[in-house]
């Protein structure tokens, strides 16, 4: 072998050595060129085909607008969200507005019961339980036929007989509440007879009851310290002994009784 056989090689080698770099430099300029995203090639070529620039049709179709259902109905959320929050404040009013009629009625006291009942039915108008009491609270008062109407706006046929039954029989416990008010009354400013003709109505209107039987037995025990005499002393002890044959426990008569004993004990009744 020669010199020229020895060199040639390594030329070849050489050779293949200096165009390697050159076709491992050209490849990442091809992938370079390739889209990064699979879609942006789609896009582009549909913008190619309408004669649209294809930076401009990526930025439009990857940047288009919600659909219209969509935004309608988020339109129609946001609508609720806001008719909600401006309604709350008033219907947790009237379910104040509520809570304090039942308390002017546990009082007796109709007048504000209505009125209260009344400004809470205009704020929320024609809702079931709100419309449905202030029915109740007129006829309560005494104003049947508005009462019943009011009722028959929000409440069913079938419902609103026991809705009107239920206003009868809250215009009984008011009346007996107002009756009770009124006899607590005249006992302070020692009235006692007006005292005992207003217990002795609620006790028709509603029945005996132990409580009512201990307070009529109370005011003829004052009665009867302030000198009424013997019928007094023995209406109270009656009285008493009616309430304790209505509850055996109840703490007013035995109260009474005691204290009717000494008031007799001392010839106190005159």
């Amino acid at each position: 072998m020669n010199e020229e056989q020895l060199t040639k090689p390594t030329e070849s080698a050489d050779a293949a050595r200096s165009e390697a770099p050159q076709t491992e430099q050209a490849a990442p300029e091809t992938q370079a060129e390739a889209p990064a995203d699979p879609d942006e090639a789609i896009l582009a070529e549909i913008g190619a085909k309408l004669g649209l620039d294809r930076e401009a049709t990526i930025a439009h179709l990857k940047h288009r607008p919600w659909p219209r259902w969509v935004v309608l109905a988020a339109a129609g959320l946001a609508v609720l969200v806001v008719v909600a929050l401006a309604m709350s404040p008033r219907y947790f009013a009237a379910a104040a507005a509520r809570e304090r009629t039942y308390a002017a009625l546990r009082d007796g006291d109709i007048d504000t019961a209505l009125a209260l009942i009344s400004q809470a039915d205009r704020s929320v108008p024609h809702t079931r339980q709100i419309r449905g009491l202030l029915g109740q609270v007129l006829i309560a008062a005494g104003r049947e036929n508005e009462g019943e109407a009011a009722i028959r706006e929000v409440v069913s046929s079938d419902n609103a007989t026991a809705w009107i039954s239920e206003g009868r029989r809250l215009e009984k416990i008011v009346r007996g509440n107002q009756l009770f008010h009124l006899a607590e009354q005249a006992f302070q400013e020692k009235r006692y007879d007006d005292a005992i003709a207003k217990l002795q109505e609620m006790v028709s209107s509603q029945g005996d009851a132990p409580n009512l039987e201990s307070s009529i037995g109370w005011c003829y025990l004052r009665k009867a310290e302030e000198g009424g005499g013997p019928e007094a002393a023995a209406a109270a002890r009656e009285a008493f002994n009616k309430a304790l044959a209505l509850d055996p426990k109840n703490q007013d008569a035995h109260d009474g009784l005691a204290e009717l004993d000494k008031l007799t004990t001392q010839g106190g009744s005159k």
